[in-house]
């Protein structure tokens, strides 16, 4: 590392969540949200950004952290990352041998355990204000079809609003629990319990994305539902793969809601 210190503006090492045996926790790992904590190896040694509890970066006076961002967390990592990154003019270089466990959030209550990945979104929201190269169009997400359905709900029969609500959702569920499944996440945990966890892992993802419709509406801009922000900073071609994912999800529910409207 210290001899590639000349190459980069700083090192980012693995933030580890240890395997435990909480289901709500496993499904949180299973939902992806903290996907960039574990840094995976694909990634190689040049990272967009890191986690703030495994980084050690050069000290430049003109570059803090943004009062912006939610003092709860979410995004302000990021948003010094990228601010380092051009004032420097180099990457972020990777340690693999820089390796912390970062402990589980307490989750003696759910809802206020799953109001700390909203509040993230908090913070995070601000991402597509200030760094627009980083944002594309995607096809909605289940929270958005449902505030669309919503909207749209006042001229369609309460029977018929009900199952367009539940095929949407039950498509979600069944999406992401497939998804979860075939992935590499939580295989410590019993056949059971796992598959609990993967049918829990819908839940905090959605939370994001309903925490990230509010930050929008909230702050009146709507034109910015159906945005979202490259999380890996064009470093990686990743937005094709999110772009499909979710027009695929799309068409299963058309698909779905079709079957219903006969």
């Amino acid at each position: 590392a210290i001899a590639d210190g000349p190459n980069v503006c700083g090192f980012v090492g693995t933030t580890t969540l240890p395997p435990v045996a909480d289901v709500l926790h496993e499904a949180t790992r299973m939902s992806d949200i903290t996907f960039f904590y574990n840094l995976p190896s694909w990634m190689g040694d040049r990272v967009p950004w890191g986690v703030t509890a495994n980084l050690m970066v050069r000290r430049m006076a003109e570059i803090d952290f943004d009062a912006d961002y939610a003092k709860t967390g979410g995004g302000e990592d990021v948003d010094y990352c990228i601010r380092l990154a051009q004032a420097v003019g180099k990457p972020l270089g990777r340690v693999n041998d820089a390796d912390c466990t970062h402990a589980w959030w307490p989750c003696g209550e759910p809802l206020a355990y799953l109001k700390r990945f909203f509040k993230w979104t908090m913070g995070d929201g601000h991402l597509l204000y200030k760094h627009p190269q980083f944002v594309y169009l995607s096809f909605p997400n289940a929270v958005e079809l449902s505030l669309a359905l919503a909207l749209v709900s006042w001229i369609l029969p309460l029977i018929l609003t009900f199952k367009l609500f539940a095929a949407l959702w039950l498509v979600e569920f069944a999406c992401e629990t497939h998804r979860t499944l075939r992935g590499p996440e939580s295989r410590h945990l019993d056949h059971k319990r796992r598959l609990l966890a993967a049918l829990m892992s819908p839940i905090p993802k959605n939370v994001v994305d309903v925490g990230h419709l509010v930050f929008h509406l909230l702050r009146g801009r709507p034109g910015f539902v159906l945005h979202r922000f490259d999380w890996f900073l064009g470093k990686h071609e990743c937005i094709h793969a999110e772009r499909v994912k979710f027009a695929q999800r799309n068409v299963l529910w058309a698909a779905v809601a079709a079957a219903i409207l006969r």
